[in-house]
């Protein structure tokens, strides 16, 4: 049954549904493609930078690909970009705002009406907005509502548009760094845009991103209806057409280990105090880092990364499983050396489990310095991010030959 599901990104899901909805359809023909002006260099077609803005109602989600039409293939080209910024926000701001502009008004300023006015301005007012110039209006009650006081008449709240504008500023500046970052990490120009998600129905959303990224002679476009349903839409498209070859890490990846005690290096003697002697009799330091994937490294779907791990263990029996916890690093660092100096930065975000009782019966025990008993298995976790879930083996060498067992991963639910 899970062979079955296969999990898929946001972002990813959100690409095909524009090739599916825009690449392929009359609004192509809107965006500037760059085609070669002399035949010969068809031959070597130019790749074009695309970003996808997934703009939600908690995130905002933007992905970067390079794109090729004929035949039609991607391939990720920056590091994901995620901001906390979506629509809920701008509601949220809008109630803040209806709060100090109806405070002091005993028949419109309880909390009942302001949450009923919050609640039409999101389902109306937010997606209307079209001219910061223009008046908007929240319908909240009948003719009888009326206090020119704080500008109701008729039932409806007049608030000024631009201080309606001035609630998406936020998210619209969280995108555009967004999208400075991708495209400061993106190795060839990014040429088109397109905006998706529930978010990006608003009007307003849609003017103010146009006339930044016209600015930059990058087109923007989005489909004309069914924003909101361009994950859903899109992942089907996935299962059928998979488009994309290459993706980019979005965190550097490793695990958490131990490393021989080196006296004369600097690093290790600052750590002198946490010394320990593993069962083979050899001292050692915790809280080492080993990397697998460094962030922003593109993949390939068959691509393999690969980890050697020494394990050493007082019990044979011990040996039948082994589980590595896979830790992502979220940090600024190029090349994470050690958990204990950043330890907030890094999370657990699988287990690999793995069966190697096969291994664990070809065992001899061994002996340590002082005489102690303690068996050596090594290993390497081969990880494979190219696709768009993790999958993970682990391989051994036997009579000077690979063997490989398939690998259970299983997520950390805080994560």
């Amino acid at each position: 049954g899970q062979a079955r599901v296969h999990l898929l990104t946001e972002g990813e899901a959100s690409l095909h549904f524009c090739v599916a909805n825009i690449l392929a359809s009359d609004i192509l023909s809107k965006t500037p493609i760059i085609a070669p002006e002399h035949p010969e260099e068809a031959q070597e077609p130019r790749q074009q930078g695309v970003v996808i803005i997934d703009a939600g109602g908690g995130t905002i989600d933007l992905s970067a690909y390079s794109m090729e039409l004929s035949p039609a293939s991607f391939e990720e080209i920056a590091p994901a970009e995620c901001r906390l910024q979506g629509s809920v926000l701008v509601t949220r701001r809008a109630a803040g705002l209806l709060k100090r502009k109806l405070e002091g008004s005993k028949k419109y300023g309880g909390p009942e009406i302001l949450k009923q006015m919050t609640e039409i301005f999101d389902k109306t007012t937010k997606l209307r907005l079209r001219n910061a110039e223009d008046p908007q209006y929240i319908k909240f009650g009948t003719v009888r509502d009326k206090d020119p006081q704080y500008e109701i008449r008729s039932g409806q709240l007049r608030l000024p548009g631009k201080d309606v504008a001035d609630l998406f500023e936020r998210s619209i500046s969280e995108i555009i760094d967004a999208f400075r970052r991708q495209q400061q990490a993106s190795p060839i120009p990014i040429t088109s845009v397109f905006l998706v998600g529930g978010f990006g129905a608003s009007e307003w959303l849609f003017t103010r991103l146009r006339r930044y990224f016209e600015s930059l002679n990058i087109s923007i476009c989005r489909p004309d209806s069914h924003v909101n349903k361009a994950v859903a839409e899109g992942a089907v498209s996935y299962h059928i057409d998979h488009l994309v070859s290459s993706r980019v890490a979005k965190f550097t990846y490793g695990t958490e280990c131990s490393v021989p005690f080196n006296r004369f290096h600097e690093e290790h003697r600052a750590r002198q105090g946490s010394v320990y002697r593993g069962p083979s009799g050899q001292l050692a330091l915790p809280n080492a880092f080993g990397s697998i994937l460094t962030r922003g490294t593109r993949v390939s779907e068959k691509q393999e990364f690969e980890e050697a791990f020494a394990i050493r263990r007082t019990s044979q029996v011990t040996c039948n499983t082994i589980e590595v916890n896979i830790t992502s690093y979220r940090g600024p660092l190029a090349e994470p050396n050690w958990m204990d100096t950043e330890r907030d930065q890094f999370s657990t975000l699988c287990t690999v489990h793995a069966d190697t009782s096969k291994l664990a019966r070809t065992l001899s025990g061994r002996r340590s310095p002082d005489g102690s008993l303690y068996y050596a298995i090594d290993i390497k976790v081969i990880l494979m991010f190219g696709l768009t879930e993790l999958t993970a083996q682990v391989s051994w060498m036997e009579n000077d030959s690979e063997v490989r067992t398939p690998a259970i991963l299983v997520y950390d639910d805080t994560e």
